[in-house]
C-alpha cells in the first residue's frame, strides 16, 4: 500500500496479522488477496468506515435492517466494510468467543457500531470475520488466484462502463486498482508475477 505513512502501516500490522492467522488467511496467494482487497476497500488505509451515510441501506431486508435508522447506524465499517445489522450481530457473536472481547457491543448503538471503524484490531477482526465466515469461499478462489471472484465475494458485481474484462458481462467495481493492489501485494510477499 504504496500510500500508506509508516504510522498507517504500524497502526494496522498486528491487527491485520492476527486476522490472517485467526482465520486462517495463511498461504501465500491467501494473504496477497486479502491484502489486495483491503488495500481498495480502505483506499490503502486511508478509510476504515464507508464514506456515504449508508442511507441507502435503511430498510434493506437482506442485510436485516429491520429498524428505522439501522442503515447509517450498520453502514459499512471495518478494513473490508461489515454491513448491516445481520453481519454486524453474526460478527459481534463471533468476537464474543474471544476472551478479551466477551463483553463487546456493536449493536446497540451507532457510537458502539463505530468501534469497527475506529479500533484498528476490531477493523482487522471483522474484516477476517467477514472473509471467512461471511464469505466462506474466498479462500479456495484466493487459492486459485481469481482475483475475478475474490473480487465479486468482497464488492458484488455489475455492469461497467469500461470494465477491465471487456469478456464479462458484469464486474466489480474498480478491478484495475485492485489488480494493481493485487500485483504490489504479491511482490512484497515474493510471489512470482
Amino acid at each position: 500500500m504504496a500510500s500508506a505513512s509508516e504510522e498507517i502501516i504500524e497502526k494496522y500490522l498486528i491487527p491485520i496479522n492476527r486476522a490472517l492467522s485467526t482465520f486462517e488467511i495463511n498461504t501465500p496467494l491467501r494473504i496477497a488477496h486479502f491484502l489486495a482487497q483491503v488495500g481498495h476497500e480502505t483506499g490503502e488505509l486511508k478509510f476504515s468506515e464507508e464514506l456515504s451515510s449508508g442511507a441507502q441501506y435503511e430498510g434493506r431486508s437482506s442485510l436485516g435492517n429491520s429498524q428505522l435508522g439501522d442503515g447509517p447506524r450498520f453502514k459499512g465499517r471495518g478494513l473490508l466494510q461489515i454491513t448491516g445489522r445481520a453481519n454486524y450481530s453474526a460478527c459481534e457473536t463471533y468476537l464474543k468467543t474471544l476472551p478479551e472481547y466477551a463483553a463487546l457491543d456493536i449493536t446497540s448503538s451507532t457510537e458502539n457500531a463505530e468501534q469497527l471503524a475506529e479500533n484498528p484490531e476490531l477493523a482487522a477482526l471483522a474484516s477476517g470475520f467477514y472473509w471467512a465466515r461471511l464469505k466462506p469461499k474466498l479462500n479456495a478462489v484466493a487459492d486459485a488466484d481469481d482475483l475475478f471472484w475474490v473480487s465479486v465475494y468482497v464488492n458484488g458485481w455489475q455492469v461497467q462502463e469500461n470494465p477491465f474484462f471487456p469478456d464479462r458481462p458484469r464486474e466489480p467495481n474498480n478491478m484495475r486498482h485492485r489488480s494493481l493492489m493485487l500485483r504490489r501485494a504479491k511482490s512484497a510477499l515474493g510471489i512470482m508475477l
